[in-house]
C-alpha cells in the first residue's frame, strides 16, 4: 500500500501518515521536495526520485535516507536525456559514480510478477492448509474449465472484483474531492516550471475548445498542478494533456485523490 504527503497537509495529516509509514503499515512513501525535508526514518531499502533535483546538495540529502546504520539501500532516479549535464554536476559534487541502468520493459515487469505469483503458489501447495478451499474450486470449476476458472481469480485477485466497466462516453473518475459537476485534475507539472494559472487555462482551452470559464480552481504546488474542469469534459482533458508539453516539458495527467 502506498500514501502521500505534500506540503498542504497539516501536522496531524503528516504525522498519521507518518506513523504508518514508521509501522511498516503502508510500503511506499511518495512525498513532493518540500514535504520530504526532514523525515528521519531508519530501514528504507529505496529512494525513488521521480525527477532529478535541481540542487545537488538535495540529492545527496535525498538518497542518504536508505542504507543507514550499515544497512545497504538503493537510490534510482529517472533521467531525461536533456538532464545529463545536471547529473554530472551532482556526480562531480557527491564525489560518485552514478551507474547507468535501462528501464524494463512491460513485459519483463510481467515476467518477474508472474515468476513471483508462481513462488507464492508453490509455497501454498506445500504448505497444503487449503481444503476448504478445494471445495470450493470443486464447486467453482463445475461446467467450466479449471484453467478459465483459475485465469477470471488471478483477475479478481489482482484487479479486484470492482463494478461494470462504464458505458463507452462516460467518465469513470471516481471522486476526486471536486465540487458537484467537477473533476479534479492531478498534472505533472508546476511552480518549479514557472507555471501560472493563465498558462494552464490556455493549454485546456485551446486543446479541448472549453471556455475558460467553464474551468474551476487551480492549485499549482512546486512540482504538481491541480485543476478543475467539468466532469463530463474531465477525460478528454485528460486525453490532450497526455500529448502536450508546457514550460518545455512533456506532462502527465490523471484524476486527482480525493482531499
Amino acid at each position: 500500500e502506498a500514501e502521500a504527503i505534500h506540503g498542504d497537509f497539516s501536522q496531524s495529516q503528516r504525522e498519521s501518515v507518518m506513523k504508518k509509514f514508521r509501522e511498516s503499515r503502508i510500503d511506499v512513501l511518495v512525498a513532493t521536495d518540500v514535504a520530504a525535508r526532514g523525515l528521519d526514518i531508519s530501514k528504507i531499502t529505496h529512494v525513488i526520485n521521480y525527477s532529478i533535483p535541481q540542487n545537488p546538495e538535495s540529492y545527496v540529502h535525498r538518497i542518504g535516507r536508505t542504507g543507514r546504520a550499515g544497512r545497504e539501500g538503493v537510490a534510482i532516479t529517472f533521467v531525461t536525456p536533456r538532464e545529463d549535464r545536471q547529473l554530472r554536476l551532482i556526480q562531480s559534487v557527491a564525489k560518485t559514480k552514478i551507474t547507468r541502468g535501462k528501464l524494463p520493459s512491460v513485459q519483463e515487469i510481467q515476467e518477474v510478477r508472474t515468476e513471483r505469483l508462481k513462488e507464492r503458489i508453490q509455497e501454498f501447495i506445500d504448505d497444503k492448509r487449503f481444503d476448504i478451499y478445494l471445495k470450493m474450486v470443486e464447486k467453482l470449476s463445475d461446467g467450466l474449465q479449471p484453467i478459465d476458472v483459475a485465469a477470471a481469480l488471478l483477475k479478481f485477485q489482482l484487479e479486484g472484483f470492482g463494478t461494470a466497466a462504464a458505458p463507452a462516453g462516460e467518465p469513470s473518475l471516481g471522486e476526486t474531492g471536486a465540487p458537484p459537476g467537477m473533476a479534479r485534475l492531478f498534472i505533472t507539472v508546476g511552480r518549479e516550471q514557472k507555471i501560472r494559472p493563465g498558462d494552464i487555462v490556455k493549454l485546456i482551452a485551446d486543446k479541448t475548445g472549453l471556455s475558460g470559464k467553464a474551468i474551476g480552481n487551480i492549485k499549482i504546488l512546486e512540482k504538481f498542478t491541480f485543476v478543475e474542469v467539468p466532469r463530463d469534459s474531465a477525460e478528454k482533458v485528460i486525453d490532450v494533456l497526455q500529448k502536450s508539453m508546457i514550460g518545455g516539458r512533456k506532462i502527465s495527467a490523471a484524476p486527482a485523490r480525493p482531499r
